[in-house]
This record gives structure tokens, C-alpha cells and sequence, in this order.
């Protein structure tokens, strides 16, 4: 992430973005930048539409910035519209697929053992405890440093790594035999 002067805040230039001061906007978005990607990423699961998504959802967020109230948290409202702009995206290139494949039989065993495995998954993931789905969550989907998490959710790194190991053992514990199952999908 590029950083920001340190003594500017986020908040502090989307303030001055709302204005119409377009430096403020610009380094905001340069911050935020690898974080809306990542975001896309997840929703997407292609790396090739990743910044088309990523520069849609700076035009809305251009367009948009009057509506987001400042009493309120910014990432939740921002990452809304970076998952929007990714799956409108995703409609738009919605690859084409053969009417071979259309009409070949379901892999029924492979696909129900994965409708399992995932239940399975939202199970064990349902166990964790609050702070472990948090930094879990950060780290692995979102794929932020320890550093970046342990800011976010304003704890200490070390807690932060603590959280994420004994989640990832907890959930290597519940899934048991379908992480076999989940791997090779």
C-alpha cells in the first residue's frame, strides 16, 4: 500500500475528496489501491479482470463520495462497492462455454461430496471464536499482512498470529476428511 503522510488520515482526505479537492482523492485511492484489488480478486477469482472491476469501482466511488455518511465505518461501504463493480464484471465477461459442456452429464459423487465439504467448511468456520474468523479472515481471504490486520482490528501482531494459528488448527481439526476433497477441487 502507498503510504499516507502520517499526519493525514484516511477520513481526513476523503473529507477534503468530498470537497472536490482531487490531490486528497487521488492519494487516497494509490492507498487503498491493492486493497480493492484484493477484494476484487476474492470476488472474482481471476487475476484478468481484477483492474477493470478495481477502476469501476473507483468511478463510483468518485461519483458516489457525497453519499457515505462520515458517522459511519468507510471500508465496510467501500468494499460493497468494490464486491458490486467485481460482479458486474463478471456478468460482462462471463466466459462462453461450449453446448458440449451444456450438455454433459453432472458429476454428481464430485458435486455433492463439494456441497458437503463447503457445509463442512461453514461449520468449522461457525466454531471459531469471533477474533480467530476476524484475523483468519484478514489474513488468508483478504490476504493482508499481520501488521495490516493487527491495525485494523487494533490488536497486537502477535495476538493477531496467535488468532490465525490456533484457527487454522481448529478447522484442520473439524474438517478432518473432507480437506482432501476441498484440495483437489
Amino acid at each position: 500500500m502507498a503510504s499516507i503522510d502520517p499526519t493525514e488520515s484516511e477520513t481526513t482526505l476523503l473529507q477534503a475528496a468530498r470537497e472536490g479537492d482531487a490531490p486528497s482523492l487521488e492519494r487516497f485511492c494509490r492507498h487503498r489501491f491493492a486493497w480493492m484489488r484484493r477484494i476484487a480478486l476474492l470476488e472474482l477469482g481471476q487475476a484478468a479482470l481484477v483492474d477493470d472491476a478495481v477502476q469501476d469501482a473507483m468511478v463510483q466511488l468518485i461519483n458516489h463520495l457525497h453519499r457515505w455518511d462520515p458517522t459511519r465505518p468507510f471500508e465496510p461501504w467501500l468494499a460493497t462497492i468494490v464486491r458490486n463493480s467485481a460482479r458486474q464484471q463478471r456478468r460482462r465477461w462471463r466466459p462462453w462455454s461450449p453446448l458440449v459442456e451444456r450438455f454433459t452429464a453432472p458429476r454428481l459423487d464430485t458435486d455433492l461430496d463439494l456441497q458437503r465439504a463447503a457445509t463442512a467448511t461453514l461449520k468449522a468456520f461457525a466454531t471459531l471464536s469471533p477474533g480467530q474468523r476476524q484475523a483468519l479472515y484478514h489474513v488468508d481471504m483478504l490476504e493482508l499482512s499481520v501488521a495490516e490486520v493487527a491495525e485494523l482490528l487494533e490488536m497486537n501482531p502477535s495476538t493477531v498470529r496467535v488468532q490465525v494459528h490456533k484457527a487454522r488448527k481448529k478447522l484442520r481439526h473439524h474438517l478432518g476428511d473432507w480437506r482432501t476433497v476441498l484440495e483437489i477441487s
